[in-house]
């Protein structure tokens, strides 16, 4: 496939100017340099202070109270403001966790000043990261590595009972746009995940974003939309929890241009016995892929749809060299412009109860036409995707056997979506990624240039997807092969290959546009 037009492939792995962005990251009314001059204010001193566990959370009543709930899995609220919650899953909130807060500026000054951060943007997540800090060589972010490893480790053992080995930390960066998309941790050794919650400058608010949200599981164990609570940064909060078949959560997007979402974040790891992937979690049965053979209802499929130019046999001929060439092509203007304003206003216009919500959540979240329960334009444009006569129009522009005497069972999958903001899919879902070779046949309506794009990737030889490692070298492992970008009246042509996958880029609350809803028809087709 041609990568011309793959925008994040440029972007991946680039290196981030932290203290530009924190220069920069406000708004015009917002006094520039706010959040670096405040920080280079406060870091004047260099001792080397020790970094301590706020005083109450090492009372060995509290310990021994806690821990007693934890391992019954029954809440807990001391009057330190800690708060263990067993719904949706095992997780902690601890409002004050450092004795000192002094440290905090230290640490976000050397983040300022000395970390490498790396733009890292996939399906699942947008935002900036720093190397493990165990590789740190400034003052305060080693020390705090050394902070979590001899003294935060063994503590959270004594909360917890689990047997913890080592900690691994990072810290991240979440600007306007910026999220991290509903997964679970259930990777290798990790026992328990932590965030630590850098926020001198300001009070986040829910306007803000940046929330940590917690998800629900239906009974097949997975994750339903909407998140059921939501926890938003603090400065100088702790937040953990046990990971598990049922910890999922996410970053909700960062919302505000003023002030960055920025954390110290990792996994406290064990013996690897007990957090292997969970076998019992079922495949969700709410989203079925149906291949259909074409139809033979030709004499009733009007082809007067089309622009006349790309019926005739020059134009099939110059289509079909170009997709031999780069393996897609986006044809503008294809219908007519009476009729596909049709298809569109029939779109808006039909009933909200022929969408269906689709998911599992950490699969995908969009709607999804029930188009046997729907009549009119577009039902009719799906009778043509289905035709005889398509099926012969795509053997022209690609010489693949759809149809004519070498085809054997050629099958279409076709499906009409619907986004707003917060609409998603990601590269574990099945309906975007297989093993046989395919061409998919795009259409965008009520486009918005912003949003909607559907990206395709190579995953690793291995055919395996992405995980939420944040492992760069699992990144480099997966090559974003081509962008579709949204564009009303042009026809996307893409032939992938198999173990090739595809995902819709998260919609972004501060790109929405003026229209409330995108709607793409996808196609999919084999031979």
């Amino acid at each position: 496939m041609d990568d011309n037009n793959s925008e994040n492939s440029t972007r991946k792995g680039q290196k981030f100017d932290v203290k530009r962005s924190l220069d920069d990251n406000g708004s015009e009314d917002a006094p520039k340099c706010k959040v670096y001059k405040m920080l280079e204010s406060s870091s004047s001193d260099s001792s080397l202070d020790r970094v301590e566990l706020y005083n109450d959370l090492l009372d060995e009543q509290f310990i021994h109270r806690f821990a007693k709930n934890w391992s019954e899995n029954e809440s807990f609220d001391s009057p330190s403001s800690v708060q263990l919650r067993t719904d949706p899953f095992q997780l902690c909130v601890i409002e004050n966790f450092l004795q000192n807060t002094d440290h905090i500026p230290k640490l976000l000054d050397e983040m300022v000043e000395e970390c490498e951060w790396t733009n890292k943007q996939m399906d699942l997540y947008e935002f900036h990261q720093t190397a493990d800090l165990n590789t740190a060589s400034s003052t305060f972010l080693k020390q705090f590595y050394a902070f979590l490893n001899t003294s935060v480790l063994p503590w959270i053992q004594q909360l917890t009972g689990l047997d913890l080995t080592h900690v691994s930390a990072s810290c991240s960066m979440y600007n306007a746009g910026d999220h991290l998309l509903v997964h679970d941790d259930l990777l290798g050794d990790r026992k328990i995940a932590y965030v630590f919650y850098l926020s001198p400058w300001t009070a986040w608010t829910e306007s803000m974003g940046g929330a940590l949200e917690l998800f629900t599981c239906n009974e097949h164990i997975q994750p339903i939309h909407p998140p059921v609570h939501k926890i938003y940064p603090k400065n100088n909060q702790f937040v953990f929890f046990k990971v598990s078949e049922k910890s999922f959560h996410q970053v909700g997007e960062v919302t505000n241009y003023n002030y960055p979402r920025i954390t110290i974040n990792g996994w406290f790891h064990g013996p690897s016995n007990e957090n292997q992937s969970f076998a019992g979690r079922s495949k969700s049965p709410e989203y079925v892929i149906e291949y259909l053979p074409p139809t033979g209802i030709d004499d009733v499929v009007e082809f007067g749809w089309i622009n006349d130019i790309y019926l005739q046999d020059n134009c099939k001929r110059n289509i079909q060299k170009h997709i031999e060439d780069k393996s897609e092509i986006s044809l503008e203007s294809f219908l007519k412009s009476d009729d596909y304003r049709a298809i569109q206003q029939h779109l808006i216009e039909i009933d909200e109860c022929h969408w269906t919500h689709q998911g599992p959540a950490h699969y995908r979240n969009y709607d999804r036409i029930l188009i046997d329960n729907v009549n009119g334009p577009v039902k009719d444009f799906y009778n043509i995707l289905r035709s005889n006569k398509w099926f012969s129009l795509l053997y022209d522009y690609t010489e693949l056997d759809l149809y004519g005497k070498n085809s054997r069972s050629p099958s279409v999958s076709i499906e009409f979506y619907r986004l707003t903001h917060g609409c998603y899919s990601l590269l574990n879902d099945r309906s975007g990624f297989f093993t046989d070779d395919s061409l998919d046949v795009i259409l965008y309506f009520n486009s918005n240039p912003n949003f909607g794009f559907i990206t395709y990737i190579n995953p690793d030889e291995d055919g395996n997807q992405m995980d939420d490692s944040d492992d760069d070298e699992e990144d480099d492992k997966n090559s974003v092969l081509l962008t579709v970008y949204p564009k009303d009246n042009a026809l996307n042509i893409v032939y992938r290959s198999g173990h090739t996958g595809r995902f819709i880029k998260y919609v972004s609350k501060n790109r929405f546009g003026e229209n409330k809803y995108v709607y793409i028809m996808v196609a999919s087709y084999k031979e």
